[in-house]
């Protein structure tokens, strides 16, 4: 598919959406297909990454390819001797509470590996990126 064509689908999901039919032999009127295709258009990691990716070294600077994962669960990183902890300063305690680095892994299924989190309602309405770091916003792939 021309990336012409794959603009034009994804751009149009929203206009679209109405006469959309889930099952249709019609290619472009498909539900199921215009979705993957808007997806692939706004939501997928190029897996061949992009130069912005790498301006950070030869690692893509935004993680991708995630591994995939059976539960979403918080991964700290306190370093060898507590040197990555840093002090957390509360309103409501009067000393700092240390604590370390930490990343949200998301519940992440085999074939997602580049795909963004994202919100498939907003991709919907919005047709555009939609990329979000929340608990509980799963990637949508079709494997």
């Amino acid at each position: 598919m021309s990336q012409y064509c794959l603009d034009l689908a994804a751009y149009w999901y929203t206009y679209d959406y109405p006469d959309l039919t889930a099952g249709s032999t019609n290619f472009w009127m498909n539900e199921e297909v215009r979705y993957i295709l808007l997806t692939h258009k706004f939501n997928e990691h190029d897996s061949n990454h992009r130069m912005s990716c790498l301006k950070k070294g030869w690692k893509c600077r935004f993680m991708f390819p995630f591994r995939s994962c059976k539960v979403t669960d918080i991964e700290e990183d306190p370093g060898e001797e507590d040197e990555s902890t840093m002090d957390w300063y509360n309103d409501f305690v009067n000393r700092p509470t240390p604590l370390p680095p930490y990343m949200i892994k998301l519940k992440w299924p085999q074939g997602c590996q580049y795909v963004n989190t994202h919100s498939v309602p907003a991709s919907a309405v919005f047709s555009c990126n939609t990329q979000m770091f929340k608990s509980g916003v799963q990637p949508m792939c079709i494997t």
